[in-house]
């Protein structure tokens, strides 16, 4: 397994995690590319349009997505779960506030 030339990785608080090379995470790229509201042959020219991306990198994280989808699903899982408890901590502080 190989990764594309345009995609390396780097730390931070979530942990390791591909990204483009002059660009975002894998994970964000495809989580506005995979599903959607618009045809499949259609999501990497909207994606190459939204990101402002030239087509080969938004190509390279498909790819990426394609040899790795458990790591990319898990950061995604990771992030959503992530997403959804600062929300929860964000609707107890509004409660208390319109006390």
């Amino acid at each position: 397994m190989t990764h594309p030339v345009s995609v390396s990785f780097r730390d931070g608080p979530a942990g390791r995690r591909a990204h483009l090379v002059g660009g975002p995470d894998v994970w964000e790229l495809i989580d506005g590319l995979v599903g959607g509201d618009i045809p499949a042959d259609e999501r990497i020219s909207r994606a190459v349009d939204v990101f402002g991306l030239p087509r080969p990198l938004v190509e390279a994280a498909l790819t990426e997505y394609a040899e790795f989808t458990d790591e990319v699903d898990a950061q995604l899982e990771c992030n959503r779960d992530s997403a959804e408890r600062a929300e929860a901590q964000w609707r107890r502080q509004q409660d208390l506030l319109a006390r």
